[in-house]
């Protein structure tokens, strides 16, 4: 059976999941090998899940069937002693090279949202000129309007169909930025990032 597809709130009365909790759909695989793939999208589903679940509750608003199924049955698993953790039993298991589940949540989120920059806003330019706009606008982003974007809950308004929008993203994933030049042309060649250039591009930061 199939993982359970995730959904937006606004979307989750009219969407239908598979109750197959994460745990249980991963099969106790391991994440080398061709299950790698499989493993990081589980847990992005599960995560998705989780968010349209906490501000369906926030709302005042009811699960929709599928998905309370799907939290009920991933709480069973936990409670059935399979797992250890909460996390283990929704199917969120640390990324090899010791990268936690939490981490690698939030570098999918900024590299996707700095790719959608380069592609909206960019897109006319090679590869090695949206790195270097996109190092320049966060870079700028980072000492003026983040300082105070920081505190913020939601994104300013006015951001919307600028690159702003883009950088708050970014910003807002918890993932380091802004980020050397280097790793920006790594994520948007759409090549994952290795750990030697994640030190790198520390190294390059606390140079500066």
């Amino acid at each position: 059976m199939t993982f359970t597809q995730p959904i937006s709130a606004e979307a989750a009365s009219a969407v239908r999941l598979s109750s197959t909790p994460p745990a249980a759909a991963a099969g106790g695989s391991s994440l080398a090998g061709p299950n790698a793939r499989s493993s990081r999208e589980q847990a992005k589903h599960a995560i998705d899940n989780l968010r349209s679940i906490a501000e369906l509750c926030r709302s005042g608003r009811a699960l929709p069937e599928a998905l309370a199924s799907w939290l009920a049955a991933s709480l069973q698993i936990f409670l059935d002693g399979r797992y250890s953790s909460f996390a283990e039993a929704f199917g969120l298991k640390n990324s090899r090279g010791g990268i936690s589940w939490r981490s690698a949540a939030s570098i999918r989120a900024r590299n996707a949202a700095l790719r959608d920059l380069a592609s909206r806003h960019f897109g006319h330019l090679s590869m090695s000129n949206q790195a270097k706009l996109i190092h320049r606008d966060s870079s700028r982003y980072a000492a003026t309007a983040w300082r105070f974007d920081r505190q913020r809950q939601s994104m300013p308004a006015e951001y919307v169909g600028t690159s702003k929008e883009f950088l708050w993203r970014a910003f807002k994933s918890g993932a380091a930025m802004p980020l050397c030049l280097r790793q920006l042309r790594t994520i948007l060649a759409g090549v994952r990032s290795s750990s030697a250039v994640e030190r790198a591009c520390k190294w390059f930061r606390s140079a500066a």
